[in-house]
């Protein structure tokens, strides 16, 4: 709702306190929304580690994009390592 102006004003920082409480219930949609925000700076600076960890456990409970912004994510940081060397 926060996050896409549903209704309410857009508010990031709403939207991420709403997201934590549905993630602590482990819903894979509230794991996956997270990753989002925290891989697409919504409201906040990007964090590519708490985007994959939040990724990880909504892919792990099947959620097909997560999966698929895990593996991008994953690829990015390799790629930004081996530059690093």
């Amino acid at each position: 709702m926060y996050g896409n102006a549903h209704g309410v004003a857009l508010n990031f920082h709403e939207s991420l306190h709403w997201y934590h409480m549905a993630a602590e219930q482990d819903f894979t949609i509230a794991l996956s929304n997270l990753g989002f925000m925290y891989d697409h700076r919504q409201g906040f600076p990007a964090d590519s580690q708490k985007a994959l960890t939040y990724y990880s456990k909504a892919a792990k409970k099947g959620d097909e994009n997560a999966k698929r912004n895990r593996e991008l994510i994953e690829a990015r940081i390799a790629k930004q390592q081996s530059i690093k060397h």
